[in-house]
């Protein structure tokens, strides 16, 4: 593989979390490209996970802020356990 972790699927509980957590963290910067594209998210969908980016594509991988905080978060983790591994 490279180094490089197979994209795969977020599991629904974890991605409504990382939602919630982008959501909050982009919102004190709610006039950038980031913050406008989660507030419009959220108000468009009026909270309907089903509604939301993260349900556009299989997996929950339609949002992109999502994707790359689960991708970046399962890096460290593999890092973690490829160092104990050693």
């Amino acid at each position: 593989m490279g180094g490089w972790i197979k994209m795969q699927g977020i599991p629904t509980k974890l991605a409504q979390r990382l939602c919630e957590e982008i959501r909050r963290e982009k919102m004190r910067r709610w006039y950038t490209f980031k913050g406008l594209t989660c507030w419009k998210c959220y108000k468009l969908s009026r909270g309907s996970i089903k509604k939301m980016h993260l349900s556009r594509k299989p997996g929950n991988r339609g949002c992109a802020l999502i994707n790359l905080q689960y991708d970046h978060d399962r890096a460290k983790e593999h890092k973690k356990e490829h160092k104990k591994a050693k």
